[in-house]
């Protein structure tokens, strides 16, 4: 009767320990996550600066150049302007089928999957 005891403790504490070690296992690999998705998030705010400094200088080089072309350079600053003004009217109404429901299964596929 006292090994039948025994082992049901062993049982009990093993069981236990293998709870914890879950937990844990659990806690880490979300952690592991987050700190990937956070270091994903900086890249891509780096490259985001990067290309907007980029994308703002040929702005303007177009803008001139526009306006060396018709005389006036303001109406190639005019014309830079509307055309970004179009783009964005345009991202704005097709904005959930372009980006939204691809950024959720972005995140979804990031956040779901492991990665072995």
């Amino acid at each position: 009767m006292d090994t039948i005891q025994e082992n049901m403790e062993d049982l009990v504490d093993h069981f236990q320990d293998y709870v914890e070690t879950q937990k844990e296992l659990l806690l880490l690999t979300a952690k592991e996550k987050a700190a990937s998705a956070i270091a994903q998030t900086v890249i891509w705010v780096v490259v985001g600066v990067f290309g907007l400094l980029a994308f703002t200088f040929l702005s303007v080089a177009l803008a001139m150049w526009l306006g060396r072309l018709l005389d006036h350079t303001g109406y190639g600053f005019l014309m830079v302007g509307a055309l970004y003004g179009l783009g964005a009217a345009l991202f704005y109404n097709f904005r959930k089928p372009l980006l939204q429901s691809r950024l959720n299964d972005v995140l979804l596929t990031k956040f779901t999957h492991s990665d072995e």
